[in-house]
């Protein structure tokens, strides 16, 4: 039988973290939003906008909001697909790619003395451990 407080414990420190994680202070003004559409640009290569809303598990509607700010800013450009020249792909620019690191650098560096400063090294092995079955659990869909 599911331990109910499992989930709320996991729940609960998975939001404390989040939130302390935002607010590090920041090296620009991208927004979480823009920060996680950058991110997965990086990590995944140019695709098109349906795919990369798919992705975030953004309303197509949320993204076409974002999108023209983040090309404006020289942070991402429209390129035609080399398979289909009539499909329209979203790719980072090298200017996105270093905005991307350093927004994420105060906040990984944050994390590391954290890290160091709280947790003994085996703390320190479960929770990258940890890290990448929360991202199993994020990709799950029900069946």
């Amino acid at each position: 039988m599911p331990d109910p407080n499992e989930a709320s414990d996991l729940m609960r420190g998975l939001m404390k973290l989040s939130r302390r994680l935002r607010s590090v202070e920041r090296a620009g003004d991208l927004s979480l939003s823009a920060v996680s559409i950058l991110g997965a640009l990086r990590r995944l290569g140019a695709m098109p906008a349906a795919r990369l809303a798919e992705e975030q598990r953004l309303a197509p509607q949320s993204l076409s909001r974002l999108i023209p700010d983040l090309e404006k800013k020289g942070f991402l450009a429209r390129v035609r697909s080399k398979q289909d020249k009539r499909e329209i792909m979203l790719t980072i620019t090298p200017a996105g790619v270093r905005a991307l690191g350093e927004e994420m650098r105060s906040r990984r560096i944050w994390l590391d003395r954290a890290l160091q400063e709280t947790l003994t090294a085996p703390e320190r092995a479960t929770l990258r451990n940890a890290g990448a079955l929360m991202e199993k659990v994020a990709d799950w869909e029900e069946s």
